[in-house]
């Protein structure tokens, strides 16, 4: 009967062992996903300001709740670097354009305007 008893405690503690072994790495996997994500709408955002600058619009409104992912998102540009803030990690992306620097907001919106040398916000 002891033995019974030792070899269900034996099973048990191996299966929290494995278990442990498999939601370590599972929850990387989860956040390196948040990270790739960020970093494509950071390229996004930025090949839309490039696509801007190579037409012939002269005015462009962006809306935060438009294009960031969520309320705790903020953007910024500063000359050809485009960076988008979420929860303390910030996810860069380059710009073709010069930006003179500007920043959105989640509930902000911002007027971007094309010159000859880049982009200004109005």
């Amino acid at each position: 009967m002891l033995e019974f008893t030792m070899s269900r405690v034996v099973l048990c503690i191996c299966g929290v062992v494995l278990l442990g072994a498999v939601a370590i790495p599972f929850s990387g996997i989860c956040s390196s996903n948040e990270d790739v994500r960020m970093t494509e709408t950071a390229d996004s955002i930025a090949e839309m300001i490039d696509s801007f600058y190579r037409s012939e619009a002269d005015t462009m409104t962006l809306r935060g709740w438009d294009i960031l992912p969520d309320a705790g998102c903020s953007m910024r540009a500063e000359g050809h670097v485009l960076i988008l803030e979420n929860n303390g990690k910030e996810y860069r992306s380059l710009i073709f354009c010069e930006s003179e620097g500007f920043s959105l907001s989640y509930n902000g919106t911002v007027a971007l305007e094309r010159s000859d040398i880049g982009i200004t916000a109005v």
